[in-house]
């Protein structure tokens, strides 16, 4: 899409979360510069490194020292972006105040957020020098295309950014890649199982984006008797060896770092999950995944392509916090799309 555009310097920042920064990094390919450093926080770092389309990872640990209530330290932190070489441009692709902050003392003569309407946080385009106009409740892939183009001075078009999500993307490579320490510890943990293999992303950072196990265990006796189920949970181990327990076709996986998310990712055929960073994770790396929806606005947040699906619940459109109707989605109905996939 930038075919032929070069780039000095550039930093983008997305400190966080995990889907957040995976809803962006899976567009880097549409766009050649290879002069990116990246603004994270350093508990989503890992998700970052390899990639090929991301020069320089600068892991902060903004969300400690906030929690904290370290000012003296996130003071000094602050102070040390200013020092940092100038970039061409800045783009802050978060749209919080604290993203913001962190725009402002990077040096460099253009910076580029989301406009008062746009942003999450409206007072965070008080730091910047150009504004994206684009609805709040559109897209997440549309918004983040939108920044980045008009960031790079390219004209941006729907057409382009659907093009490249139903069929450039699996033409080229991926926005994210894993260590290859990490896809040979992978290739060993899972290199018995022969056949098609399938991983449930177990949990989420909100209980109400999470199917329930025993939905899960359901799903499981729908799906063919040769497909390898693996579990993948990390706050909860012990959810996930109670499910073995009831249907021992099921594969508890160890604790695993981000680093090894991606590369098991990369060696199984299809995930299954709630609306969470690993299954945005398995559409970043061109893997089938089927999203599972409950209490968020699937119109904003689906990732969808010929291999990748979206189920919806029935629920409020208020998408409330005490809202946990994807518990309603039929395990029947998921196991068909998955064996349709799976074919």
């Amino acid at each position: 899409m930038a075919r032929g555009i070069k780039f000095l310097q550039e930093a983008i920042i997305k400190l966080s979360s995990l889907g957040d920064i995976i809803h962006l990094a899976l567009l880097l390919p549409m766009f050649e510069s290879r002069q990116r450093e990246w603004f994270v926080d350093e508990e989503f770092s890992e998700i970052l490194r390899y990639s090929p389309f991301v020069s320089q990872i600068h892991p902060l640990p903004i969300r400690k020292l906030l929690k904290g209530r370290r000012w003296r330290e996130l003071y000094t932190l602050l102070n040390n972006l200013k020092q940092l070489n100038s970039y061409d441009y800045v783009i802050d692709a978060q749209g919080l105040l604290k993203s913001a902050i962190i725009a402002h003392f990077l040096p460099s003569k253009r910076k580029i957020g989301f406009s008062f309407q746009s942003a999450k946080e409206g007072l965070s385009a008080l730091f910047y020098h150009e504004h994206c106009h684009i609805n709040y409740q559109e897209h997440i892939l549309k918004r983040n295309a939108k920044l980045l183009s008009e960031a790079y001075c390219l004209p941006y078009k729907h057409q382009l950014l659907d093009e490249f999500l139903q069929k450039g993307r699996l033409c080229c490579l991926p926005g994210l890649n894993a260590s290859d320490e990490a896809k040979q510890k992978i290739q060993t943990l899972i290199q018995d199982y022969k056949g098609k293999k399938i991983v449930f992303a177990l949990e989420s950072s909100k209980p109400n984006k999470v199917y329930p196990p025993q939905q899960f265990l359901v799903l499981s006796k729908y799906l063919d008797k040769n497909f390898h189920i693996f579990l993948l949970s990390y706050s909860y181990p012990l959810i996930a060896q109670e499910m073995q327990e009831s249907n021992p076709c099921l594969v508890c996986l160890p604790k695993l770092s981000l680093d090894e998310v991606k590369a098991l990712l990369m060696q199984v055929d299809l995930v299954i999950g709630g609306d969470t960073g690993v299954v945005h994770l398995a559409f970043a790396l061109n893997i089938a995944s089927i999203t599972l929806f409950g209490n968020t606005p699937i119109e904003r947040f689906a990732l969808l392509s010929p291999i990748n699906r979206a189920l919806r619940a029935e629920a409020s459109r208020d998408y409330q916090k005490d809202d946990f109707s994807i518990a309603t989605l039929c395990p029947k109905k998921i196991a068909e799309i998955a064996k349709d996939l799976l074919r």
